[in-house]
This record gives C-alpha cells, structure tokens and sequence, in this order.
C-alpha cells in the first residue's frame, strides 16, 4: 500500500471516530454555533462605535476562530491524551504504521472539520444575521485560516506533553463523569434487594431519621444516618 493510500485510510479512520463521538462532536461542533446563536441574540442589534459594524458582523469571525481553535487545539490534545493513557498510542507504534502517517491523519481530520466549521458559521452569519462575506479578501482570508489551522494543530500536539493524565482534559472529564454516574445508578438499581419496591410503594416505607439509637421517631444511627429497614426487609 502506497503512502498516500496509507494516510487516506488513517484519515477515514479519523473522521469516523470524531462524529461517532457525541462529546467531540458537542464541543467541537454545536458549542461555538451556541455561542453565536446566544451572542448574536443579546447583542445583535447593537453598533460597535469604533468600527461602525453591527455586533452580528464582529461575532461571526470571533466564533470562526473560536471554531478552528476547538477542532485543532482542543480537540488534538483530549483526543491524544486519551490515546495516550488508553495504551492506544503504544499499541499503534508496535504496528508497521508510520508516526506520520498517524500524524498526517489526525491533522487531516481537524483540517477538515475546520474548513467545515468556517464555512457552517460563515453560511449561518449570511442567511440568518446578514452578515456580509467580503468576496474581494476571501483567498487571503482562506490562506490566513489554513496558516492558523495548521499552527493550532503544532500547538495541540506540543499539549498533549503537558497533559498529565486524561482526567485534565474538560470535555473528556465531564463525559467521564456521566458515564461513570449512568453505571453507578444501574449497579445501585441491580443491587436493591426484593422488597426495595414494595417498600416504596407500601405501607411500611423506610425511616431516616438522625435520632438516637433506641430514641423516639423510629431507630436509626445517629453517627452513621443509616435507614432503619421497615417490616418488609427485616429478617424473621
């Protein structure tokens, strides 16, 4: 296999895992449209003075930055962090894939989400903010995102050094952290003994209450709070 099908093919591979991602695909792609929706909302009839443009018009180039940042920078470095500590990124050099080949895909990837984002942004400024799109400075323009794409992909590789561990990049962690409240609640749910649910739904509900062992209003541990088990849960 030729180089050049090599990267197409590391490429492909890429673009799959990123939108099969809801979370890469939240942070990446819908927050900076959020932003503009929310931004062009409060302060979208308003006039900068200075620059005698609408806020509308100054915002749409803010979030196309902002966009490229987030499909270059930040998502390079949470998604090579998590390689890294997964043993993803020892596993792929113990394979005849070249470091380049893997590199060349990884900033292909967030090449093409960029270009995607700058013009979904772009499209969106024009059709529902009028925003206008100087057609005259568009090659410059184009040369001066791919220049800065390509900058921020160097920056989001030279951070995945500094990363420690995985649970120091944002997005990951707080997916992390639903995913691991989801398996905890199903764990607790499999866990709850037979009469869990009669005792809910019953007579003889379940008594919590920071009394004295043995004190009034149904037993309990003061220092621990633990339930006191009604009639249903009790042994005997």
């Amino acid at each position: 296999m030729s180089a050049l099908a090599l990267v197409a093919h590391e490429f492909r591979y890429d673009q799959k895992q990123f939108w099969r991602d809801p979370a890469s695909v939240f942070f990446t792609v819908m927050l900076p449209l959020i932003f503009l929706f929310i931004f062009a909302t409060i302060f979208g009839n308003d006039e900068i003075e200075s620059l005698q443009v609408q806020t509308t018009t100054y915002y749409v180039p803010a979030i196309i930055s902002l966009a490229v940042i987030s499909a270059t920078t930040q998502s390079l470095a949470i998604n090579l962090v998590e390689s890294r500590e997964g043993g993803v990124l020892k596993r792929v050099r113990g394979t005849p894939l070249p470091g380049w080949v893997f590199i060349a895909g990884r900033v292909g990837n967030s090449l093409v989400v960029s270009a995607l984002m700058v013009v979904l942004v772009a499209v969106i400024g024009r059709i529902v903010y009028g925003v206008t799109i100087p057609t005259e400075t568009l090659p410059a323009v184009l040369v001066t995102l791919a220049a800065g794409a390509f900058t921020f992909c160097c920056i989001g590789f030279a951070l995945t050094a500094l990363i420690p561990s995985e649970e120091a990049a944002p997005a990951r962690h707080a997916r992390q952290r639903l995913i691991r409240l989801r398996r905890f609640r199903m764990r607790r749910r499999r866990r709850r003994p037979r009469g869990w649910n009669r005792c809910r739904t019953g007579s003889g509900s379940t008594r919590n209450k920071r009394t004295l062992n043995g004190g009034s209003g149904g037993g309990g541990d003061f220092l621990t709070n633990s339930p006191m088990p009604c009639s249903c849960m009790r042994p005997g």
